[in-house]
């Protein structure tokens, strides 16, 4: 099921702020990962950690051909990644340091 446009309801907005909150309640990283495999299917799962792999290469400076090439991805998926992530900068709070490569 491919949403298609976001929900306009009180009840929808009180479920997803729930979900929201479930993040800050974790008392750790593999309390998270449990629940992100609970909700989300398999596939879900593998693209988000993806995009965030791919995310945490850009950030450390690899160009698009590298970063394809080291998360097996094709360079059009990075490109994308790089293209969403340029609209906003809160993510990269929470990115691992750069490091040297």
């Amino acid at each position: 099921m491919k949403p298609q446009r976001e929900i306009k309801d009180v009840a929808y907005e009180k479920y997803t702020r729930r979900l929201f909150q479930a993040f800050i309640t974790f008392s750790d990283s593999l309390e998270a990962e449990r629940f992100l495999k609970e909700i989300l299917t398999p596939s879900e799962f593998l693209m988000l950690k993806r995009r965030w792999h791919v995310s945490c290469l850009l950030n450390e400076g690899y160009n698009v051909r590298q970063t394809a090439q080291k998360a097996g991805v094709s360079t059009q998926t990075v490109q994308s990644v790089k293209r969403f992530l340029g609209r906003s900068q809160v993510w990269r709070d929470y990115l691992p340091k750069k490091q040297s490569h």
